[in-house]
């Protein structure tokens, strides 16, 4: 029986996500806001898989997705606020979303920054490329409002 041998396996994955997107206000009041969200996805995912002694090429796939959801304060004080969004869409991928929570400090009415914890997600199953993930950890962040 052929086979391949080998000692070692390397796997390097690099991921990307950016999100852009629009807003609308639909609630506020002293205290907080909560908008409506809509916008696009883009995911890129290369995949490297090499054996010692023969490559094997990895998989490689972009997608564009459609997403809407929410995003909301509530300030505690005019400068210190809580923060948080969901998101959800699909179109290139199957479903993928997004959700976080955090604090946010206001320096001024442009300029926010804010520390707290994200969670996304993406599951894409097309012609043989599965890529089912849950990305989740510590954020910081610079808002800045216009």
């Amino acid at each position: 029986m052929r086979g391949i041998f080998t000692d070692t396996v390397d796997v390097q994955s690099e991921t990307f996500a950016a999100l852009i997107g629009v807003g609308y206000t639909v609630f506020e009041d002293q205290q907080s806001h909560l908008d409506i969200v809509g916008g696009a996805k883009i995911w890129s995912v290369d995949t490297t898989i090499s054996f010692r002694g023969g490559p094997l090429d990895g998989v490689s796939r972009d997608e564009v997705d459609g997403m809407v959801g929410v995003r909301g304060n509530y300030f505690f004080t005019p400068q210190i606020y809580l923060t948080g969004w969901a998101l959800v869409g699909g179109g290139g991928v199957d479903i993928d979303w997004d959700v976080a929570l955090g604090l946010g400090y206001r320096f001024n009415d442009t300029i926010s920054a804010i520390a707290g914890y994200r969670a996304l997600g993406v599951d894409c199953d097309h012609g043989g490329f599965i890529y089912d993930i849950v990305q989740q950890g510590p954020i910081l962040g610079l808002s800045i409002r216009f």
